[in-house]
């Protein structure tokens, strides 16, 4: 149930976006830029509100399913990205489709970096604990890494340095994708989805502290040293 409503919730706000692209190429209909790049980031907003709106006696895991069900989303929104960018180039606004195509490849790594901190209170609930830390960009593997800053520890960054390079180069195309559609007269709509690179990891991360204590940080260190230390082996 989780994992579909994840799923629907982020996929759904670019699904609409790619429809009204599709209307106005083949039946000329009139939608704002504005309108379009605010729809846009509504179901990466979901990850966050969902993580401000988390108390303690909610179950860790359903947020977990929920991420899971996001981050698969992130893969059909670039499909459909790929597909819609061809739209906006009959109604004279290319750079609109290549923007799109950008924020949505560089958007993948949003749903594992806001289970970070529910993935982190997992691995001391024996109840909640569902899945391993894994290497490389595989959703665990991003969480795991978000983890590691959210800890301030650095050794269970050092096998990870290269995924930490992938996230960095993510991060910039998504950047890269909203200041282009600010030059193309979307402004300031922009901002919102812009600021999703900041607000999911800061939203991910009060969810961490307010379900785990500090005194279980070394703990959790240990265990993503000790599963670092197996996958690179």
């Amino acid at each position: 149930m989780f994992r579909g409503l994840g799923y629907a919730s982020v996929s759904v706000p670019p699904l609409v976006v790619f429809i009204l692209e599709a209307l106005e190429a083949t039946i000329r209909v009139t939608v704002p830029i504005s309108l379009l790049v605010a729809i846009y980031p509504l179901g990466m907003l979901t990850l966050v509100i969902y993580c401000l709106a988390f108390k303690q006696g909610m179950s860790i895991n359903h947020y977990l399913e929920f991420a899971k069900g996001a981050r698969s989303a992130t893969f059909l929104i670039l499909f459909g990205s790929g597909i819609a960018s061809f739209f906006p180039i009959f109604f004279g606004e290319p750079s609109l489709g290549s923007s799109l195509l950008l924020i949505s490849f560089g958007s993948i790594w949003l749903p594992s970096a806001s289970a970070a901190g529910p993935f982190g209170a997992s691995l001391i609930d024996a109840r909640e604990q569902k899945i391993p830390a894994f290497k490389g960009t595989t959703h665990t593997g991003i969480a795991s890494l978000f983890l590691a800053f959210f800890l301030k520890y650095r050794e269970p960054l050092d096998p990870k340095w290269r995924d930490a390079i992938a996230i960095i180069g993510l991060g910039t195309l998504f950047v890269l994708g909203w200041v282009l559609l600010s030059i193309s007269g979307g402004f300031p709509a922009p901002l919102v989805g812009l600021s999703m690179i900041v607000l999911v990891p800061v939203s991910s991360y009060r969810l961490f502290a307010t379900v785990v204590k500090r005194d279980d940080y070394a703990r959790i260190r240990d265990i993503l040293i000790s599963q670092s230390s197996t996958n690179s082996g």
